[in-house]
């Protein structure tokens, strides 16, 4: 939630066509809890930002990494 604000407040994003999420892994449980999974969290964020969030994707820094190309239609 805290790096999604500031995802959210940085000018130089302002214009995207949307938002993936990429692989998450080893996240620390937060006390107290967040009380929303990571896809709705970042659908609301999403949906604040009138950015559309168009799922996970499968990139990441790990062990199955796979090419993903930017800007093709």
């Amino acid at each position: 939630d805290r790096m999604l604000f500031t995802v959210a407040n940085a000018t130089q994003l302002k214009g995207i066509a949307g938002v993936r999420l990429g692989v998450v892994n080893d996240i620390v449980e937060n006390d107290p809890p967040w009380g929303e999974t990571l896809e709705a969290m970042m659908a609301r964020w999403c949906r604040d930002m009138g950015v559309p969030y168009l799922g996970r994707a499968r990139v990441g820094h790990t062990q199955d990494n796979h090419v993903v190309p930017f800007g093709i239609a």
